[in-house]
Order: C-alpha cells, then sequence, then structure tokens
C-alpha cells in the first residue's frame, strides 16, 4: 500500500507540473536564495547549495559551513581534559561538546566544596544554576561537580561564553531591496523604495521591488503574537505584547509569547508555554534527593556550653539547636546540640541552598540562651 501512495502522488505532481504555469526564471528578482543549474530556486544555506540574491548555488569545501549565502570553515576545536582543566572531581565540559568525568572525592570531602568548581575540598558545595549565572546557551560547571545544559540559541544567534549572541543579517544577505526589515537582532534595516511602476512586494516576494499589487499579511495569519514582524510590503507589523512570566520569544519562537521551564522535565513532560512541565504520567517518577551533611560545634563565650540549666542536667535532651533557614527556597532545618560531648557537636542533613544560621538554646538543660 505505502508504494500504491507514493506512485499516485508522484503521478498527480508529474501532472500538475505539466499543466500548471511556466515557473519564473530564477534569478535576483525571484529568489533571495540561490538558483541551481535546474533554474530553480534554493534556499541558500546548505553547504551543497550555498549562495544568496538569485546568484549560482556553489558547493562549500569539504568542512565548511553556509551562513548567510557564504561558505566559511568551522574553526578546530581541541578538547580539555581533566588534567588541563586541574579538576579531580565531577563532570566537566571539554569545550568541544564533550563531557570528562573527573573522579570522585574522598570521605570528608566534596567536589567544588573549596571554592573551586571540579576541586575536592572540605565542607559542602552549592550548586549554581544556569539563571543565576545569566547564562541561557551551552554547557557549563554549576560550580561544585555537575554539568549545566543552558540550552541552544535561536536561528541567527550564536553561543558565545554562554550567551547568546546575535548576528545581524542586512538586506543584501536576505535578498531584499525595498521596505523596512528585521536584522533578526532587534534592530530595524531599511532596504530602499521601488521605482514605479514597481511596488514593494508587488510581483510576490516580500521585501522585493515588482509589479502588481501587493497584500500585507496579518500578524494572526503568521502565527504570531508579541513583537514588530514585516508585513512584507513595505510596512511594519505591532504584534503586541505578553504577561509574564511569558516574554516574546520566550519559548524559542521568534514573535510568539512564551517562557523556558527553569530545570529540564521529567521524562514523558514537556515545557509549556507559561515554563511549567506537563503532560507526563504522575506515576513512577523518579527524583533523586540532594543533600549535604552539616556539621560542627557550639560555644558560648569561647567555651562549652553546660549540660546544666533551670530544670537539671541533660541527659538525652539537647543543649540546642542550630537552624537553618533558606528564606528564597522555603528550606528550614533544626539541628540539634548533643548533650554529651565537648565541645557541643551537632550534625545533620541539608538541602542544597543558601541559609541564615542562628543558634537557640534550650534554657532547662542548658546555659546557652
Amino acid at each position: 500500500m505505502r508504494n500504491l501512495l507514493f506512485f499516485l502522488a508522484a503521478s498527480n505532481l508529474l501532472l500538475l507540473s505539466g499543466c500548471g504555469p511556466t515557473p519564473p526564471a530564477c534569478d535576483a528578482s525571484t529568489c533571495a536564495g540561490c538558483c541551481t543549474p535546474q533554474g530553480t530556486c534554493a534556499g541558500g544555506g546548505s553547504p551543497l547549495e550555498c549562495g544568496s540574491g538569485g546568484a549560482n548555488c556553489s558547493a562549500c569545501a569539504p568542512g565548511q559551513s553556509c551562513l548567510t549565502g557564504s561558505c566559511f570553515t568551522l574553526p578546530s576545536c581541541t578538547p580539555k581534559t581533566c588534567a588541563s582543566a586541574s579538576a579531580n572531581c565531577g563532570a566537566l565540559s571539554d569545550g568541544c561538546g564533550g563531557i570528562l568525568s573527573c573522579g570522585t572525592c574522598t570521605a570528608g570531602e566534596s567536589c567544588g566544596a573549596g571554592g573551586t568548581p571540579n576541586v575536592c575540598g572540605p565542607g559542602t558545595c552549592t550548586p549554581r544554576t544556569c539563571a543565576s549565572e545569566g547564562f541561557d546557551c551551552g554547557m557549563a560547571s554549576d560550580g561544585c561537580a555537575a554539568v549545566l545544559d543552558c540550552g541552544t540559541c535561536q536561528a541567527g544567534s550564536t553561543c558565545t561564553a554562554n550567551r547568546c549572541t546575535c548576528q545581524p543579517r542586512t538586506c543584501s544577505s536576505l535578498g531584499k531591496d525595498c521596505g523596512p526589515l528585521s536584522d533578526g537582532c532587534g534592530r530595524t534595516l531599511d532596504c530602499g523604495t521601488c521605482t514605479s511602476p514597481q511596488t514593494c512586494g508587488g510581483g510576490g516576494t516580500a521585501n522585493v521591488c515588482g509589479t502588481g499589487s501587493c497584500t500585507p499579511t496579518t500578524c494572526a495569519a503568521q502565527g504570531k503574537d508579541c513583537g514588530t514582524l514585516e508585513d512584507g510590503c513595505g510596512g511594519m507589523l505591532s504584534c503586541g505584547t505578553c504577561t509574564a512570566p511569558q516574554t516574546c520569544g520566550g519559548a524559542g519562537v521568534a514573535n510568539v509569547c512564551g517562557a523556558t521551564c527553569a530545570l529540564s522535565c521529567p521524562p514523558g513532560y514537556s515545557c509549556d508555554a507559561l515554563g511549567a512541565c506537563r503532560g507526563g504520567s504522575p506515576v513512577n517518577l523518579s527524583f533523586d534527593v540532594r543533600t549535604f551533611t552539616v556539621s560542627g560545634s557550639v560555644t558560648l563565650n569561647g567555651a562549652p556550653p553546660s549540660g546544666t540549666g533551670s530544670t537539671g542536667s541533660c541527659s538525652t535532651s539537647p543543649r540546642g539547636w542550630v537552624e537553618l533557614s533558606d528564606a528564597a527556597r522555603g528550606y528550614s532545618f533544626s539541628l540539634p546540640i548533643a548533650c554529651m560531648g565537648t565541645p557541643a557537636p551537632f550534625t545533620g542533613l541539608v538541602y542544597p541552598g543558601t541559609y541564615r544560621v542562628k543558634v537557640r538554646g534550650n534554657t532547662s538543660y542548658s546555659n546557652l540562651p
């Protein structure tokens, strides 16, 4: 059945091409990309068919890519190693798209705890996020032991130092010769005017001079709901604004309101236009809860607090508590200060975060206030 349907479709295509009007010649007036040897207009962005402005398509040399109608050589990349990066733990980007595994730390140490990412040190390490670092693309260290995937840039932008940088388009690179046009980076190009009797878009190609009338497009027809957009006839459309948390192009589609999820969604879920993970099954979810051990000791004016208070001596009751609170994330932990031991020890598990710490005494069994 698949073969039968294919041949029927092919026959229809042949009939349509045989009975339809003769296509216009491929040149600068009809093609913004490049013209193939067969006289058809190609996009001009492929290494096999590279070109713009109605010029003849050319093939790029092996190892080259095509950008805005021109062949260019991709820069070579020398990957880092754990040794060259002075890293001895955790995962690390090699700078060329790969991920290195640099080992684990011994007991009592954590990766990144000493303040240097991917280096073992005493204590705990609070991982960073793409948002906290202002990163919007590429792979980056979380400051501890993991690699963050901060996403990709929209078409027309490149990722430089984990930030999307826009490569502006020109009227010439787009094969346009009239009317206002977005350069893809937030600015508007003026591509000139037409000479009568030609009008901008009159030949049916947006922002190209031609004869005939031009019917401007609309935001709705293009499926756009924010920002400015060319109408195809030399004018600009205003498609509105977005309501927070959405931003214009926030989900990766230009001129469409959307948002991205702060963290990656679980398998089966997808990030919706409001930046929330939806659509998956709540059954058999797997969550990895990350905790760190916090421990230490408490003194009172430089001396161990006593284990005797208003009620008497402690036996199993704590001398007090070390209280940690992270207001930004809503976490709070109360770690008991042991009755026995000199100085007064405490230990417990907490989530990663930035905490405000205070000591609260158990006045019934200690002289801690």
